[in-house]
């Protein structure tokens, strides 16, 4: 039964992208024109070539696959051969693209509209919880409100993913959001930084996403329900496991993310090259310092790239992650970081 609903608008503070395992090919889906990816239809495109260049395409695409220092890609097709492509196009935008012509990695989508799921959401709300339950279990431990074996069995239950999944479930519920025009979709070139490696020694391993881009806003639902399920007990009657309003639940997750903001930065501070991530973190912190003043909203990380962070609760001391993924401009100069996000409660 729902006990309330609020609605809440999403702002995209930096690019979000959530894949489908869905991609775009270089060789039939998609050409570069002075900057901009252009994508296009390739059944209408194909059915305007003639068979004989067609063929010699797809002969030069085998030994391409088994080459790949030659690269004949479907941009060199059409300008090579003076193909008139406008008519097939499905959209464009612009594109940091190097020379390595790879796939682009797309992001979930339904009826060709790009949304976030409710359930990315949850998932990242999901962790700050457990974040929050177990900082109350140590604090009851502190406080002798705990014997050693309620304490085992509460962190026995936490640890079970079934388990903290259903108490979680059974309280709050979260609507897809939907953009709602095509301008809010952007491409982005990242790079996979190893923090352990210096300039020299790191593979430039580019990877390209469709996103939804900075600026989006979309609109959501919290539902908040009466209980937990009877089998969770043990948890209400300890902590304060039952969240009944985004005021209750923006503090629990602005507290999870400026703690774990200050813990990337710490972790970046050992490599020199990071100024530009640093910075978008200290302007995240910022976002997270006016909410916390306001108790209308709140900033979190969803979608792909996440780091070792954004998973695990326990342990915090352990769990370093050697890799990031970086958004880089044409130079390959760090510029922004994936992921992060605003929710605001609609009065």
């Amino acid at each position: 039964m729902v006990n309330k609903q609020e609605r809440i608008k999403i702002t995209v503070l930096s690019p979000v992208h959530i894949g489908n395992g869905d991609v775009l090919s270089p060789y039939t889906d998609f050409i570069i024109n002075n900057g901009r990816i252009v994508i296009l239809d390739s059944q209408k495109l194909f059915e305007k070539i003639e068979p004989h260049v067609m063929e010699k395409y797809l002969q030069r695409i085998k030994k391409t696959k088994s080459n790949n220092s030659n690269k004949y890609t479907l941009s060199k097709l059409i300008y090579e051969n003076n193909i008139d492509y406008t008519d097939c196009e499905i959209t464009e935008s612009e594109f940091i693209y190097s020379n390595k012509q790879s796939e682009i990695q797309m992001h979930i989508k339904t009826k060709d509209q790009l949304y976030i799921p409710g359930s990315s959401i949850k998932g990242a709300i999901r962790t700050t919880m457990m974040y929050d339950i177990h900082n109350q279990i140590q604090g009851c431990k502190k406080k002798n409100r705990l014997t050693e074996k309620k304490e085992l069995e509460l962190i026995n239950k936490l640890d079970n993913h079934n388990n903290i999944m259903n108490i979680f479930s059974y309280n709050i519920g979260l609507k897809d959001a939907y953009i709602e025009k095509l301008d809010n979709v952007s491409y982005t070139n990242s790079l996979l930084y190893n923090m352990k490696k210096s300039d020299e020694d790191r593979e430039q391993n580019h990877i390209y996403s469709q996103c939804i881009d900075v600026g989006c806003q979309l609109s959501t639902t919290i539902s908040f329900y009466k209980n937990l399920d009877n089998r969770y007990d043990i948890l209400r009657n300890h902590i304060d496991a039952n969240v009944v309003s985004t005021v209750d639940l923006f503090k629990i997750i602005n507290n999870f993310y400026y703690s774990y903001i200050e813990d990337e930065i710490q972790e970046l501070s050992y490599t020199k090259d990071l100024n530009n991530v640093k910075d978008r973190y200290n302007k995240l912190i910022e976002h997270i310092n006016k909410s916390r003043n306001n108790n209308k909203s709140c900033v979190l990380r969803i979608g792909s790239y996440k780091t070792k962070r954004n998973h695990i609760v326990y342990e915090k001391d352990n769990i370093q992650s050697i890799t990031r993924n970086f958004i880089v401009d044409e130079n390959d100069n760090i510029i922004d970081v994936f992921g992060w996000v605003k929710l605001e409660r609609i009065d």
